[in-house]
């Protein structure tokens, strides 16, 4: 139950822990969002797009929390668009990051969408 959780409490795994939910000058109910959920959604996203094993704390795990732009070398063959979809939802600002309504117009994932149903 969200209203009894605590900071003591434990969810989830630290690799993919939203920026906000580091901010305990906050009650937990106000930084446990659905912006939470993108976040990691997008370190997940990452994760399968470049094979990287993300670390679960350190200097790159920190970096990944305060806003540094994902690239992928040319020889990836990622999409501009893509990369530009993961940078939207690790956006270190909660307020700034892409909610989930916006991320399910978006156009790989309604491409994404749109084939599975063909396929089904």
């Amino acid at each position: 139950n969200l209203a009894q959780m605590t900071d003591c409490d434990q969810a989830g795994d630290s690799t993919f822990m939203a920026p906000e939910l580091l901010n305990t000058s906050l009650p937990l109910q106000q930084r446990l969002t659905r912006k939470c959920d993108v976040f990691s959604l997008g370190l997940s996203v990452l994760q399968l797009a470049s094979s990287l094993d993300l670390p679960k704390n350190g200097p790159l795990w920190q970096k990944m929390r305060e806003g540094f732009d994902i690239l992928f070398s040319p020889s990836s063959k990622r999409s501009k668009q893509l990369v530009e979809l993961i940078n939207k939802m690790m956006h270190p600002v909660a307020a700034q990051r892409i909610s989930i309504e916006e991320l399910q117009l978006h156009p790989l994932v309604q491409k994404a969408l749109n084939s599975n149903r063909a396929s089904a």
